[in-house]
């Protein structure tokens, strides 16, 4: 990281570093090296453009389950903000909670998770 710091600043050894991102001596604002990307993922589309999943949990019968977002993009839905959303358990029929779940990455071909 070091590498892709301005020569002029050195953030590891300066007092002038705030959160923001901003530093003071040089009138540097948002340097690139701390630059953060905004996602939208409002609605179905916007969950499959980024490639977020939609996790289900039912309280009631203690089941976990995965929203198909791609049917439920050709179905119309698609545009539709997800927190309006409500979806129903198929075993007991119980309101279930949502859960976005970001990509997962993968390191060399591996699964970016640990089994037990």
């Amino acid at each position: 990281m070091a590498a892709m710091v301005p020569q002029s600043v050195d953030i590891r050894h300066s007092n002038t570093y705030n959160i923001k991102g901003i530093m003071q001596p040089e009138g540097l604002l948002f340097p690139y090296f701390l630059m953060i990307y905004m996602i939208c993922v409002s609605t179905f589309e916007d969950l499959n453009r980024q490639d977020y999943g939609l996790a289900l949990y039912c309280m009631s019968c203690n089941r976990w389950g995965e929203a198909d977002l791609n049917r439920l993009i050709q179905t119309g839905h698609g545009d539709k903000p997800v927190t309006e959303a409500r979806f129903r358990c198929r075993d007991c029929g119980e309101l279930v909670e949502k859960q976005l779940r970001p990509p997962v990455p993968s390191l060399g071909g591996a699964v970016g998770y640990i089994c037990r």
